[in-house]
């Protein structure tokens, strides 16, 4: 049985070891995050860098990179700020939007951004030379991911054709939404109209996963497709359900058959899968 001369000893060896797992949990929490999403540290969607054979530099201060724990880059855009950057990055660079007030007659322009380039679109789309190397900060546009040298900028159209995968894109200029005040501080926005961009071929991909099932590797899959993709057709079933998520794609026009891409494992897949025979959706194998 305990004394209380024992007792005295052991209280704080308790204490300490208390502090120090709640000390654990606040770093990781605080610290150590994967994923910022917007609207926690502003209008970026901020994802931390895990690839340690990735050269970066900071798109705000421009200093390297070194694979730290408070190192992120936006998997929207590409934008990459260390985490005292993030407020700059945040206020002074635009990201990738889901929507435009601008009529879908009229050309978009490129969105050039400077950070976390895609491996397989590093050569300049004007010389045909090496981007992204050490101590040399290029543009990459958010939306075609062409690559091009800050001397080279010049010398590119300003119109942007969507790049390769356009056939899967879904041009913020043909998005309409309707925006609702959601308590006192925060409004919360709703798609109303989809309209046709007017190229073909166009099979607009859905890409519907949860960043919080399995093993994590349907953070990763959302992270990239938001790379390449309008960030509204990336739905993370962790913060919307598969009916609001679905509800938009039968806006779509009927021209444009959508893709859907389940992103997660058999559970996912079934709520997926559930959910569009509920809501009586007209689907083909």
């Amino acid at each position: 049985m305990l004394q209380l001369e024992d007792l005295q000893f052991v209280w704080p060896v308790f204490l300490a070891f208390s502090l120090l797992l709640v000390s654990k949990h606040l770093y990781q929490k605080f610290y150590q995050r994967d994923h910022l999403p917007k609207g926690t540290l502003g209008n970026h969607n901020w994802t931390r860098i895990t690839d340690v054979s990735k050269v970066c530099q900071c798109s705000v201060c421009e200093m390297l990179l070194m694979n730290n724990l408070n190192e992120y880059y936006c998997d929207c855009c590409g934008v990459c700020a260390d985490l005292k950057c993030i407020p700059g990055a945040n206020a002074n660079i635009k990201c990738k939007q889901i929507s435009v007030t601008q009529d879908k007659q009229t050309a978009m322009k490129h969105l050039w951004t400077r950070g976390y380039m895609l491996l397989e679109t590093s050569l300049c789309d004007v010389c045909e030379e090496e981007c992204d190397v050490p101590n040399q900060i290029d543009f990459q546009c958010a939306w075609c991911l062409r690559t091009v040298h800050t001397d080279c900028k010049p010398k590119i159209a300003e119109v942007c054709d969507f790049g390769p995968y356009k056939k899967f894109v879904i041009p913020p200029n043909c998005v309409t939404l309707e925006t609702k005040r959601a308590g006192v501080r925060f409004r919360k926005s709703h798609v109303i109209t989809i309209h046709d961009p007017g190229w073909t071929p166009w099979t607009p991909l859905i890409v519907l996963g949860n960043r919080k099932s399995g093993n994590g590797d349907g953070s990763h899959v959302l992270s990239t497709f938001r790379r390449l993709l309008n960030p509204l057709q990336v739905v993370d079933l962790a913060d919307k359900s598969p009916e609001e998520a679905l509800h938009w794609v039968t806006l779509v026009p009927s021209r444009g058959q959508s893709l859907i891409l389940a992103a997660g494992g058999d559970g996912t897949a079934a709520w997926i899968l559930n959910t569009i025979h509920s809501m009586k959706m007209d689907v083909s194998q």
